[in-house]
């Protein structure tokens, strides 16, 4: 894509086809060179990118580790204060 740019042509789009975005990790991902080099992309936009992908299949992306342990937290808090409650 540089070179294309370089002799003068205009890059206007940019398609990239993924199946399981929600599966999808930059780590995984095999063309991160081409990503960072040919495209002149980063590992945000990467992430913007699934986002924006997965509207169209109702996918999102795979949660960090973090994220998942956050989310079990909440989950077991909520959980906790509503026996609680009812009890």
């Amino acid at each position: 894509m540089q070179r294309y740019r370089m002799d003068g042509g205009h890059v206007r789009g940019l398609a990239v086809a993924t199946c399981c975005h929600h599966c999808m990790q930059w780590a995984d991902y095999v063309g991160r060179r081409w990503w960072q080099e040919e495209a002149g992309l980063s590992q945000s936009d990467f992430t913007r990118a699934l986002r924006i992908s997965g509207w169209a299949t109702g996918c999102r992306p795979r949660a960090t580790a973090e994220q998942e342990q956050a989310r079990e937290r909440a989950t077991g808090a909520e959980e906790k204060a509503h026996r609680a409650h009812t009890s």
